[in-house]
Parts: C-alpha cells; sequence; structure tokens
C-alpha cells in the first residue's frame, strides 16, 4: 500500500476504544482527534479511477459543523461515479 497519497496532519488522527461488557456486548467510543479534516482535494483521483469499489460508512459524514469529511467523501462518490466504480 503507498501512504504517500496521505493528506499530512500535526496531531493525532484519531482514537477508537472498544468497551465490552461481561456478556460480551461491544460498543466503540471514538475521539476523532483531526480524522475529520480530511479535505476533498486530498482525494487522489486516479486511485479511485482505478478501484474496484469505494467502500464507505456512515462515519464519514456525521461531522461536526466546519469539518471537511463529508465533502472529502461526496468527492471520493463523484470521482467513482465519473469512472463508473461501484459505491
Amino acid at each position: 500500500m503507498d501512504l504517500n497519497y496521505l493528506q499530512g496532519v500535526d496531531g493525532p488522527i484519531g482514537r477508537c476504544f472498544t468497551l465490552i461488557t461481561e456478556n460480551g456486548e461491544r460498543t466503540f467510543a471514538i475521539s476523532p482527534g483531526l480524522m475529520n479534516q480530511l479535505r476533498p482535494d486530498s482525494i487522489p483521483k486516479q486511485i479511485i479511477a482505478e478501484a474496484s469499489a469505494l467502500v464507505i460508512t456512515a462515519y464519514l459524514v456525521r461531522c461536526q459543523p466546519g469539518e471537511t469529511m463529508p465533502a472529502a467523501t461526496m468527492q471520493a462518490i463523484e470521482y467513482a461515479k465519473k469512472h463508473d466504480v461501484p459505491v
């Protein structure tokens, strides 16, 4: 995997903690850090164009006002649709 496509940030991108009860129920606690600051211009068009599929999750659009992750997600979807990549 080529990590040169990653957008650099000054600080932690986020942390996820798995909380498990005594009976095995699980839930997740997320400390987002800077993970929701992915910019649309950081989405590599060519990588998406050559992909077999684009897999996304609702976590990408559940941000606070001013965070750029939802716009970056929509940019990725736009590239995928333009190149007939299943989303």
